[in-house]
């Protein structure tokens, strides 16, 4: 029996959602595509608090998107995915 609870996937909260970091390196839409994946993985993950959390971790560079996000909070990941992408 041990050796098949250690071989069950893991459900991914919320909270790995928010601590995910954009890398230095990282493109906007490179670290979007990672925050919409697993968004996609956190089972019964918020719309809004998820799309709201996104902004925390843009940089400086990234001051225009984060600017919009903050006047115009985004009602869902869908709605902050196309706003990125547009």
């Amino acid at each position: 029996m041990a050796r098949f609870v250690t071989s069950n996937k893991h459900e991914k909260e919320i909270d790995s959602l928010l601590a995910l970091q954009k890398r230095s390196d990282e493109t906007l839409c490179q670290y979007a595509k990672c925050y919409w994946e697993l968004f996609n993985e956190v089972e019964g993950c918020d719309g809004v608090i998820s799309a709201r959390g996104f902004k925390l971790d843009l940089t400086s560079q990234d001051k225009q998107v984060y600017d919009d996000l903050a006047h115009h909070k985004p009602n869902s990941m869908k709605d902050l995915m196309t706003r990125i992408e547009g």
